[in-house]
């Protein structure tokens, strides 16, 4: 057992601050420039902005943060333009770091952030009565790489109010998953009731499981 001895002295510097940025998702494709913002309490001492985390070293497009030094307030950005490889139903956590150049005690703030890549979902489903069945058709995710497409449906309308970061979200909001396709159409020959409106939408899945946000919702009753 050693003994340790710890001397405790005043510090009359503050930390800069780091202004919060709430998480987001985004779709694949979308080019990502986010700004962070540190502030020091203590005029003329220069911040330096910069980050860390596994998203700046992973595969062949990794994320990049322009850091940057400033007396009093600092701003840095966080770069990225994540593709459909990236889609994970898990977080990207980015830790960003400010540390003022105080000759006595150098202090630092740190701020995490999150940011979440979706699957862009299939586009412009159409649904059509044919017979005793409901025919749909829709527009391939913009996405390479589906697996298949999942078919979800209610009966009656439902407001849509999805949060995209949350996976399973068609079933949150009252649909039941009907079935699969692995092309860009579908017919739903379940016993369907004439006179009901049944609504439909559409998610696409990956090959490593990720699934799209929602579809458009369309809605049909059978022909009399």
């Amino acid at each position: 057992i050693q003994d340790m001895q710890l001397t405790v002295q005043s510090c009359n510097n503050d930390p800069p601050v780091i202004q919060d940025v709430a998480d987001t998702c985004v779709f694949a494709g979308t080019n990502v420039n986010i700004p962070f913002t540190a502030t020091d309490p203590n005029p003329g001492e220069v911040i330096t902005i910069s980050a860390t985390g596994a998203v700046f070293n992973i595969g062949n497009n990794p994320a990049t943060f322009a850091g940057a030094s400033a007396a009093d307030t600092v701003t840095g950005n966080f770069l990225w333009d994540p593709e459909c490889s990236d889609a994970s139903t898990n977080y990207y956590t980015i830790i960003i770091h400010a540390m003022d150049n105080n000759q006595t005690v150098a202090l630092e703030d740190l701020s995490t952030f999150r940011i979440k890549v979706d699957i862009p979902p299939p586009t412009n489903l159409t649904v059509n009565p044919l017979g005793s069945s409901m025919q749909l058709d829709w527009d391939a995710s913009s996405c390479s790489g589906i697996s298949y497409y999942n078919i979800y449906r209610s009966v009656d309308s439902t407001d849509l109010t999805e949060d995209c970061c949350s996976q399973g979200a068609a079933l949150t909001i009252g649909y039941e998953l009907i079935g699969t396709s692995t092309s860009t159409d579908y017919t739903d020959a379940s016993t369907l009731i004439v006179g009901n409106e049944y609504c439909y939408i559409v998610t696409a899945v990956s090959s490593n499981g990720v699934e799209s946000c929602i579809s458009n919702v369309d809605c049909q009753h059978l022909n009399f």
